[in-house]
């Protein structure tokens, strides 16, 4: 709950919320959003829709999809870029987020065995915020989602 999570557009909301009021209404805010950044930019403006009235100016989104649930398994991005973020995602961030979170991974040896970004969605996102399967997450990540 307190850690990192794609599909929770309540922290974006609260960040557009508190940029709002520092600035008394009198800047426009906007949001800009690249990858996994554009992907909670559009869900963000999705999902929270009327709630952004008057707080925020723009959305731009930037390489963001807004069906993930249909492109996440695509033999070029699993093949070609998925590797080199996973490998610098666990490098960088994952693997002692992993351990203070306390979340424990169904693969002991997750960190080796993951290899692309649908791995570490299917074995760490997904599980540790409470989806049954990595396409439930996905589809809540998705902008347009049935």
């Amino acid at each position: 709950e307190n850690g990192p999570c794609g599909s929770r557009v309540t922290d974006v909301e609260q960040v557009i919320d508190i940029c709002h009021a520092v600035t008394e209404g009198n800047i426009p805010v906007s949001m800009i959003g690249y990858s996994l950044g554009g992907i909670i930019a559009t869900n963000s403006v999705a999902r929270l829709g009327s709630k952004l009235k008057g707080k925020l100016n723009c959305c731009v989104s930037i390489s963001g999809g807004i069906r993930t649930y249909e492109k996440y398994d695509y033999p070029s991005a699993i093949e070609l870029w998925q590797p080199i973020v996973a490998y610098e995602l666990k490098r960088t961030f994952l693997g002692d987020s992993v351990q203070r979170s306390g979340f424990k991974p169904a693969d002991a040896n997750w960190y080796d065995n993951t290899r692309t970004i649908l791995d570490i969605d299917r074995e760490i996102f997904a599980p540790s915020q409470g989806y049954e399967t990595v396409l439930d997450y996905y589809h809540h990540l998705s902008a347009i989602s049935p």
